[in-house]
């Protein structure tokens, strides 16, 4: 009897033994696989991240005929954007250069990457091409299709103070500053200039209520309007006119950096496998 309580105190023994190994085992093979997950993902998401970097930086290679710059003024301290252009063509024919060269690119990428995709509508499409975003401030530099002309519209986003506008005029002879609707005000500076092929020069600067219409005309031509589409909003109507602009605009201290980017939606990166996707807002600055 003694005997057989302890074979059977040696037969658990040996049984919970066995189990306690086969435990132990299964928790170590599954702790190393969920590691080797861990661990292919987070090879991916390094992937995912390069691959981003490497497309932000061939994409803001591409010249679209725009130059921008931020500044930061320490003598009013905001931060002042510069944007300057020629737009010496019809809608039809604006930025086609850069339109060409974004496919070129989408192409390629979409052959070797089939995650990633490109929506080019973003950026160039029937009624509007190559828009300017600059966040945080939802502000929006843009390229509007009038009748076939090339129409600029600026939207001030969440606030905008103070604009200096350049507008230098290729082909034809003169510098006058007409008012058309005039709401003078104290909330809004406009500094305006227009020059033309010759060299002469006309500078003006105009306090404004800018959530009031004000429109100038500019050489019995051009059509500069402030406060129609929403306050301190401004359309430059050229009527085919070949200009050069150069926008500068202030903003105030907001406590964030400014950054300057295409919209949002450009191309996705779609890993399903992984659960993640990137729509993502390459930086053009």
């Amino acid at each position: 009897m003694v005997r057989l309580k302890k074979g059977i105190f040696f037969t658990f023994s040996a049984f919970f033994l066995v189990m306690l190994v086969v435990v132990l085992s299964l928790l170590v093979t599954k702790t190393l696989h969920q590691s080797n997950l861990r661990l292919s993902e987070s090879g991916s998401l390094d992937r995912i991240y390069m691959l981003k970097v490497s497309l932000d930086r061939i994409i803001s290679g591409i010249d679209d005929g725009i130059t921008i710059n931020l500044f930061w003024n320490d003598e009013t301290n905001s931060t002042d954007l510069t944007i300057s252009e020629s737009i010496n063509t019809n809608f039809a024919n604006y930025g086609s250069s850069f339109y060409s060269d974004m496919q070129t690119l989408s192409n390629f990428v979409e052959a070797d990457q089939p995650e990633i995709n490109f929506d080019l509508s973003k950026v160039y499409g029937n009624s509007e091409k190559i828009p300017i975003i600059v966040d945080p401030n939802n502000f929006r530099y843009t390229h509007i299709n009038e009748n076939n002309d090339v129409l600029l519209r600026i939207y001030p986003g969440s606030y905008l103070s103070q604009v200096k506008l350049g507008v230098t005029q290729l082909n034809d002879v003169g510098s006058e500053i007409d008012w058309v609707t005039q709401n003078p005000g104290d909330d809004f500076v406009l500094n305006l200039t227009i020059s033309d092929k010759n060299g002469d020069t006309t500078s003006e600067t105009y306090l404004l209520n800018s959530t009031l219409v004000n429109t100038f005309r500019l050489n019995n031509k051009m059509d500069l309007t402030i406060g129609v589409l929403c306050a301190q909003c401004v359309e430059l109507d050229r009527s085919n006119t070949n200009i050069t602009t150069t926008f500068i605009a202030t903003f105030p201290y907001s406590g964030e950096m400014l950054t300057v980017n295409y919209p949002q939606g450009l191309y996705l990166m779609n890993f399903s496998n992984l659960e993640i996707l990137v729509n993502s807002t390459p930086r053009i600055l």
